[in-house]
């Protein structure tokens, strides 16, 4: 495996954990929510993200790259 692999496998690791971590928590957590507990739940899916992304590079670049470009590029 590349070290070119690896590192974009962090970054679309961090991004897609960043979404996930974000989204699951106002989607599954109780209502309302405070801007701290989202915080820190994004925080977590960050590091989770680029954490996994370095020990299962490629899994993590299949799995999450949907989530790492959400939002982007629609009209």
């Amino acid at each position: 495996m590349r070290v070119r692999d690896r590192v974009g496998a962090v970054l679309i690791g961090m991004i897609g954990g960043f979404w996930l971590g974000l989204l699951g928590r106002v989607f599954f957590g109780p209502m309302p929510v405070s801007f701290t507990a989202l915080t820190f739940w994004a925080v977590g899916g960050v590091i989770v993200g680029a954490v996994l992304g370095v020990i299962f590079p490629r899994v993590v670049s299949v799995v999450l790259y949907p989530f790492a470009f959400l939002g982007i590029g629609s009209n």
